[in-house]
């Protein structure tokens, strides 16, 4: 269970989902199919909506994203094209503010690279 603190870069996001990878207990098919899908929607290049960041406008809509998104990192190297969109979305995220989710528009740079590399730590820890 992640504990969420005032002081912690994820203070935002305490309201939502105290537990977190929920994800990973699904079959890597599955998995797999979330995180494509997902990543697709969310790139700056997508063709699938036409503003992306606005598909998560609230705390849980961006954990639910960003813990998907941090999954992906961990897929197979078969999956590289769905590594690859994972890269863009927070590349997107981290490089251009208007690109970030409507939820995180009001975090400063700083706050909003907490926020992602707390993400990506979560998706690579060790149980």
């Amino acid at each position: 269970m992640v504990q969420i603190h005032e002081t912690d870069a994820l203070w935002p996001l305490r309201d939502v989902v105290a537990e977190t990878g929920v994800a990973q207990q699904f079959p890597l098919s599955v998995q797999r199919r979330l995180i494509s899908e997902t990543a697709r929607c969310l790139t700056p290049a997508s063709t699938l909506v036409t503003d992306p960041a606005a598909l998560l406008s609230s705390p849980s809509h961006v954990q639910w994203a960003m813990e998907l998104i941090g999954l992906g990192f961990s897929l197979p190297i078969e999956d590289a094209d769905t590594i690859s969109d994972c890269i863009a979305v927070y590349t997107a995220w981290l490089l251009d503010p208007a690109k970030r989710p409507w939820a995180l528009r009001d975090q400063s740079g700083s706050e909003f690279e907490q926020i992602v590399w707390q993400v990506v730590y979560l998706a690579f820890r060790s149980e």
